[in-house]
């Protein structure tokens, strides 16, 4: 008896054990641990479950897609349906002169293999600039996108060719967007470049400079990761990490009072010290929760009536469209004295409603603007 007492605990143990093992060998937990504590919010997606969704299964398949999609497979040696995993994405942000200055870095955790990976990127972009960093090689991204776009273009330019006068119309205006692109960037500060770099077998981080350097540096064991930054823990403990996206953020008491205090309407938002965010698709329908974490009773319900109010707002715009009433009439907004929650939980045939009736805006859209075109061209037409 005490022997099959003994085998029975023994089996216990064993199968709690292993449960502990499958739970700490999740990918998303992995690779969360690889950002720096000095991350006050993340976002996490659960890319292998979202690339087995129905629409995304019929995007896949759809002949204007399936061919890129099987080109995307041959170059990278990567299938997103079986080789990537999931993707956390740490953002860090500090007040600078007034604005809102973010970083970080993304991690993606997938099967791939490094040495064929390079060569293809080499090959794609062969003046890719690489740097060292505490002996794992980290390269820009800028001459990979730029190689990207050259390519897109050069099909785009094979699959319609254009007439002379097109090709010189299509000339001028590429010439006036670089030209207004050239003004943009001199008026806004210039972006930070974008890096990526392979840490391991199964780990790839993307992100600025400083960004990926600091997840290296965890990656090392050099610096802690976003655990010890107690606050944003805590978040991360209550997050429903079963969604297929889920977000959490701490923000710091100066961010919010700078927001509340250049927008009047966003006054009521200096109160709330986090959010929460999960996204969800499961019983045919779509399944939206946002959670404002802060202020108190009174402060959240009249939070709460102004996102009401707006929601009202919204019917009004929407007019004589009942498949934007029967949305409005599927968002919940409710407060407390710990927060206010917005709970949207929308079913498959109203997605398809609403679908349709973007399609058709777009597809109207597309038509006006083409008749634009032809207006033009026949103005060009009579002064020749």
């Amino acid at each position: 008896m005490k022997k099959v007492a003994a085998i029975g605990l023994a089996l216990t143990f064993v199968v709690f054990g292993l449960a502990a093992c499958k739970k700490a060998s999740s990918p998303a937990d992995k690779i969360l641990t690889l950002l720096p504590m000095t991350t006050q919010g993340v976002i996490v997606i659960d890319i292998k479950r979202a690339m087995t969704l129905e629409f995304v299964s019929k995007a896949i398949k759809d002949p204007k897609n399936s061919e890129k999609y099987a080109e995307f497979i041959k170059e990278t040696g990567i299938n997103p349906e079986k080789d990537i995993h999931a993707l956390a994405i740490g953002v860090s942000g500090e007040l600078k002169e007034g604005k809102t200055a973010g970083s970080g870095a993304g991690i993606i955790s997938l099967t791939y293999n490094k040495e064929t990976l390079m060569a293809k990127i080499k090959k794609e972009a062969p003046g890719l600039t690489e740097q060292t960093y505490d002996g794992i090689t980290m390269f820009s991204l800028k001459e990979l996108r730029e190689a990207a776009e050259e390519k897109a273009e050069g099909v785009e330019a094979k699959e319609e060719p254009e007439a002379k006068e097109a090709v010189v119309a299509k000339e001028e205006k590429e010439k006036e967007e670089a030209e207004a692109k050239e003004e943009t960037e001199k008026a806004e500060p210039a972006k930070p470049p974008m890096f990526a770099a392979f840490l391991d077998a199964t780990t790839i981080a993307v992100g600025s400079e400083a960004g990926v350097k600091a997840v290296i540096d965890v990656f090392h064991k050099k610096a802690d990761n976003l655990y010890k930054n107690a606050e944003l823990a805590a978040l991360i403990k209550k997050a429903n990490k079963g969604a297929l996206l889920w977000s959490t953020f701490a923000f710091p008491p100066e961010m919010m009072k700078d927001v509340a205090s250049k927008n009047p309407m966003a006054a009521d938002l200096e109160a709330v010290k986090a959010l929460t965010i999960y996204v969800d698709f499961k019983n045919k329908g779509f399944q939206l929760e946002i959670k404002g974490i802060g202020g108190d009773a009174d402060k959240n319900k009249k939070l709460a009536e102004t996102l009401t109010g707006l929601k009202a707002l919204g019917g009004l715009a929407g007019g004589e469209k009942p498949e934007v009433g029967e949305l409005l009439n599927k968002i919940e907004v409710t407060s407390d004295a710990a927060q206010v929650k917005i709970y949207v939980n929308i079913p498959q045939d109203l997605m398809d409603k609403l679908s349709d009736t973007a399609q058709k805006q777009v597809e109207e859209k597309m038509g006006a603007a083409k008749g634009e075109e032809k207006k033009e061209e026949k103005k060009e037409e009579i002064k020749k």
